[in-house]
């Protein structure tokens, strides 16, 4: 009855439908649908970053200027995931004495860590910094406070692709802003440097460990990078493609269920998906230098290390 009554549970949470472009269908026994696949998103790719260039020329000389400039140092990165649930506020104030933050998007959801303000705050989505998402809750009830979030702590310096900067903008000072390009060229090349196209599957912790190895943070730790998507996923008697969101610091009646069947075609796209999203987590760690403090993380490319608060104490 365990797994009638954990469905069952979930069925009762509250469903946000999530729109889309249009929906991802990978056909990889099709060598006609991988070359048009590739060759359609080598030349977006192309396009995306010709416009980052021409209208973003002066955001990729003010990044360069990050490179290596923070050598020697260490740096934290933390997602969203579940094991968000080890760090306390006071091991987040320790570790920013000497060291750097990293959160991403909606770092606040967690009340137990929303008063910690981070050195760098990484936006990747620009439906995130806005207030009309055409009336879709998923987004707006959470954008407003995070818009107030940006703008009331002004020591954050917000990283964000170009085009989502100009909207960031005109919430806030330019000089808060670090843009990068998120261009796409995956299944040419590897690249993880931000002045170039990705080489890896959209994903906003990717993109904070892109900046963090871009400063050259002697050691990064990340935690809340969970990928616990596999274990997160149902369905229901109409095949609609479900996804538990789970935060740390929420309750499972304050959780919610994200019905994603208007970005897949089947189940099928989404694990494909997923599987590429594990893949790429090894494009980051060519310096060995990424420690993952949740022992039971389902992202196995980097070392493990046993959470201990003796880390925050002593960087």
């Amino acid at each position: 009855m365990t797994y009638l009554k954990e469905n069952q549970n979930i069925q009762k949470l509250r469903r946000y439908n999530l729109s889309a472009n249009q929906k991802k269908n990978f056909k990889f026994d099709s060598l006609f649908h991988l070359i048009n696949f590739k060759l359609v998103n080598t030349v977006k790719g192309i396009f995306h970053y010709m416009w980052e260039v021409f209208f973003g020329f002066n955001d990729l000389i003010k990044l360069f200027k990050y490179k290596n400039i923070s050598k020697n140092q260490k740096a934290l990165v933390l997602g969203n995931g579940p094991s968000q649930e080890y760090i306390s506020k006071k091991d987040l104030i320790d570790f920013k004495k000497k060291g750097s933050l990293f959160f991403v998007n909606y770092w606040f959801l967690n009340k137990k860590l929303q008063n910690v303000i981070p050195n760098f705050l990484v936006i990747s989505d620009l439906r995130l910094v806005s207030n009309n998402n055409n009336n879709d809750p998923f987004f707006n009830n959470k954008n407003k406070t995070l818009i107030k979030m940006i703008k009331k702590n002004k020591t954050m310096n917000i990283i964000c692709p170009i085009r989502v900067k100009y909207k960031l903008k005109n919430i806030i000072n330019e000089e808060r802003i670090i843009a990068f390009c998120d261009s796409e060229l995956r299944g040419i090349y590897s690249n993880i440097w931000p002045i170039l196209p990705r080489g890896y599957l959209s994903m906003t912790v990717y993109k904070a460990l892109a900046l963090a190895n871009w400063m050259n943070f002697k050691k990064i730790y990340i935690l809340g990078v969970d990928n616990t998507y596999p274990r997160n996923t149902y369905s229901d008697i109409n095949n609609s493609i479900l996804n538990h969101e789970i935060h740390a610091g929420k309750k499972f009646k304050d959780t919610n269920v994200v019905n994603n069947s208007l970005s897949y075609n089947t189940m099928a796209d989404l694990f494909q998906e997923l599987s590429i999203l594990f893949r790429d987590a090894k494009k980051f760690n060519k310096k060995n230098n990424i420690y993952n403090l949740d022992q039971y993380s389902l992202t196995d490319t980097f070392k493990k290390i046993k959470f201990s608060r003796k880390i925050f104490k002593k960087i």
